[in-house]
């Protein structure tokens, strides 16, 4: 019951956080070891770190957070140690095992104090993320699927998600459009977050506003330029990786790692190492096309060469039988005259006469059925090998036409021929303002012509 005045049964708050800092004194009075994820990290000017360590259940929510601190004489121990174990930088994000000490202040509560880590824990929790992940794209039966599309022969529209600030980015684009082929792609930046706690939603929403358009671009390339593990973590998301899986388009990546693959880099279509290997393998379709068509045309023109020849043998063939033939029934009516002549020649001289010359005209007529029929197979010769050789002109002739009429679309939807045209871009901290809900009257606005920049300044909200 609730005494009416103060007593004796009554303490001061101070007296019960002693009683408890006791309590936690006798229970915790050695160091244990504690699991946790590194929820939030700060160091101060001396060199202290300051943690938020929680604890998650299966469907990502927060069941049970504390307050950790590393004084900075053991800090500046346990950091390197932790990263050179790991290859990746301690921050927030991070599952890790420590040493502790659990302390309790009248003040400011419960927290512990960390003396010790354990780098091989982590390094184990990732890789059991990772590995659960793949484990259940593959049950899903999805994994593959981007790998199953087709991959265009010559992608000339190319859709990058990247930074458009990072080196990779700035490395490939280089490769690209300074190649010693000529060869020109129409490339399309979707900038995005490509580390930290926001890059995986950064890379969807990149990913979904191409696939608005997807049937715009031949292929989708993710470039970065390398980075620590835990920068490449994001790479690992299920939400990422099973979001590439669905893409209609062929995704390559360029993420720009040695050791180890992502899971991103398992799911695309084609894995480079590094942003300028992306490009250089863009290139090489180009080249390999180009050679594709030569080789077509080679074997075109050899092609029509042997038939030509078969044809010509022909005509040999039928010329040589026919003189054969012609020379096979000369011989029987020369013989057959000879031998009427020497039975009959004084009584039928007349007819052997007349026989003599209708064997002459006989003669005639096949040479000049021969010389005819010879003249009649050159002729068509001449107009089958000329009707080919004009075939072939046509061909290339349309085929240089066709890439010309290609590569003056692809100019005419140049950003900047856009812009040209008495078009602009609205931006507002270098994110395209589409319509007017979207302007935050306490930012500058950005317009951009094809000769250079306005930036509107508003007073107070109102222009």
């Amino acid at each position: 019951m609730k005494p009416g005045n103060p007593s004796s049964d009554c303490i001061s708050l101070t007296e019960l956080n002693r009683r408890v800092k006791s309590f936690f004194k006798q229970k915790f009075n050695e160091n244990v070891w504690l699991i946790a994820e590194v929820s939030e990290l700060k160091t101060n000017a001396s060199g202290h770190c300051y943690l938020e360590l929680v604890e998650k259940n299966q469907q990502d929510y927060i069941t049970a957070r504390m307050r950790g601190t590393i004084w900075s004489y053991t800090f500046r121990m346990l950091k390197p140690f932790f990263e050179s174990s790991t290859g990746m930088e301690f921050t927030s994000g991070i599952k890790i095992l420590v040493n502790v000490s659990v302390e309790f202040h009248e003040v400011y509560g419960i927290s512990v104090n960390v003396k010790d880590i354990d780098p091989y824990y982590t390094i184990g929790d990732l890789a059991r993320k990772k590995l659960e992940i793949i484990q259940q794209l593959t049950r899903e039966g999805v994994i593959e699927m981007n790998r199953m599309l087709d991959f265009p022969l010559v992608p000339q529209k190319l859709a990058v998600v990247s930074s458009e600030t990072a080196a990779g980015y700035q490395d490939f684009m280089d490769q690209i459009t300074n190649n010693p082929y000529g060869y020109f792609v129409d490339i399309c930046l979707f900038p995005a977050v490509m580390q930290g706690s926001n890059a995986v939603n950064s890379i969807i929403n990149a990913l979904d506003a191409i696939y608005k358009s997807a049937k715009h671009f031949d292929m989708v390339a993710i470039i970065r330029g390398g980075g620590s593990q835990i920068d490449l973590e994001c790479f690992n998301s299920y939400q990422l990786t099973y979001y590439i899986t669905q893409f209609p388009v062929p995704v390559i990546t360029g993420i720009g790692h040695e050791k180890d693959d992502t899971i991103t880099d398992m799911v695309a279509h084609t894995r480079l190492k590094t942003p300028t290997a992306t490009a250089e393998f863009i290139i090489n379709c180009f080249m390999q096309f180009e050679s594709l068509i030569n080789n077509s045309a080679t074997r075109l023109t050899r092609g029509c060469y042997t038939l030509l020849d078969k044809e010509s043998n022909k005509i040999r063939n039928i010329n040589l039988s026919l003189n054969n033939m012609v020379s096979k029934q000369l011989f029987a009516e020369q013989k057959k005259i000879i031998y009427l002549a020497g039975n009959v020649e004084k009584s039928f001289s007349r007819q052997i006469v007349k026989e003599k010359n209708m064997l002459k005209h006989f003669t005639n007529e096949i040479n000049y059925e021969i010389k005819s029929y010879m003249l009649s197979r050159k002729n068509y010769m001449k107009q089958t090998r000329d009707k080919i050789k004009t075939s072939i002109t046509n061909k290339l002739v349309n085929k240089k036409r066709w890439i010309m009429e290609i590569d003056k679309k692809t100019k005419l939807l140049d950003p900047a021929e856009i812009l040209k045209r008495g078009y602009t871009i609205t931006s507002q901290e270098g994110k395209i303002v589409k319509n007017l809900g979207e302007v935050n009257k306490k930012r500058n606005l950005t317009t951009t012509f094809h000769d250079g920049k306005v930036i509107t300044k508003f007073e107070n909200g109102i222009q």
